[in-house]
């Protein structure tokens, strides 16, 4: 009973300082400061113009989506809207988004008020002013509206972490399939992988629905509305979205595999699944607007595949070997 009770004490000793260590670099991260910025505007802010242009659009540094979730709208001194038709990428470049406006418009004011949403799925929100003629280039009676809920900003952000702590916990799936083969007999080993896999799937599912709302910088009941839902699927995030609940799917069988305890190589076919659900990640981030773009898809997803297979095997190591406590097991797992 002693070193079963010494091995207990340890992994406690561990998750304790795991836990502290995560906790410090929360409190003292930076602030991711990635999103979409404007680059450049035409008109440019604050300019004076003899007559009132064809069109306006806003250029940003990376590529960004309007769909049912964005807009671009135009409003002259008195408030009312100005623009005909609706926004758009001019020649298909998604880094640009324009909208003509109404003609026999006369001087005065005009404010451009935009929320697009950048490719790691932040609604991104600003207005520009420019003035037609001699008059005075007036402020907006209003600040721009925030860019999103804060409660479904946070609800967001938590179901990001569920998904990505499913994903860590499926990824242990290396233990049993590797080192440790008499894992996959384990209670435990069984439940973790896939309660990692439960969590994934919910968080996927939860992330598409709340990123509607969360997109157009309305509150969680508007979750019922289907036109953000419509609006969700038909962008880049809602894409990647769907193809990593059919990866998940697909890796459902193909864990049970592992799990039973089979041989042979069929089992490692796993493997290039949990990759592809690694790679939808990266598609709705940043790595995706970065050249080359291969480069950093690969390497956004390997980053991620890493954390996933550390924090997952330490997971296992820490609820299932250590209590385990097979002692050919461990001086075998552990290096």
């Amino acid at each position: 009973m002693r070193p079963r009770r010494h091995a207990a004490r340890r992994a406690l000793g561990l998750l304790a300082l795991l836990v502290a260590l995560f906790g410090a670099g929360l409190a003292f991260a930076a602030a991711a400061q990635a999103h979409a910025t404007v680059v450049s505007s035409d008109p440019a802010d604050g300019a004076r113009l003899k007559s009132v242009p064809a069109q306006v659009q806003v250029t940003f540094d990376e590529p960004v989506t309007l769909g049912g979730l964005g807009y671009l709208h135009v409003t002259d001194g008195a408030g009312r809207r100005v623009e005909a038709g609706e926004a758009f990428h001019p020649a298909g470049n998604r880094a640009v988004v324009a909208v003509r406006l109404r003609a026999g418009l006369g001087d005065g004011t005009y404010i451009e008020s935009f929320r697009v949403v950048s490719a790691d799925s932040h609604p991104v929100t600003g207005i520009v002013r420019f003035v037609v003629g001699n008059g005075a280039l007036v402020l907006p009676s209003s600040a721009p509206a925030s860019a999103t809920d804060p409660v479904t900003s946070t609800a967001f952000d938590a179901l990001r972490w569920l998904s990505y702590a499913g994903v860590a916990l499926l990824a242990a799936l290396w233990l049993p399939l590797t080192v440790w083969p008499g894992g996959a007999a384990v209670p435990r080993v069984r439940r973790t992988v896939w309660w990692g896999w439960s969590l994934a799937v919910l968080g996927t599912v939860l992330e598409v629905v709340v990123q509607g709302p969360y997109a157009a910088g309305r509150g969680l009941a508007s979750v019922a509305d289907a036109s953000l839902l419509d609006g969700t699927l038909h962008t880049a995030y809602g894409q990647a979205s769907s193809a990593r609940l059919v990866l998940l799917g697909v890796a459902a069988p193909l864990t049970g595999l592992v799990l039973s305890g089979r041989r042979g190589p069929y089992r490692f076919a796993v493997l290039p699944v949990l990759a592809g659900i690694a790679l939808t990640f990266s598609f709705v981030g940043h790595a995706n607007t970065t050249d080359p773009r291969w480069l950093s898809l690969t390497l956004d997803a390997a980053h991620l595949s890493a954390m996933a297979v550390w924090i997952g095997g330490l997971v296992l190591v820490l609820v299932a070997l250590f209590p385990h406590g097979a002692a050919a097991d461990l001086p075998r797992v552990l290096p």
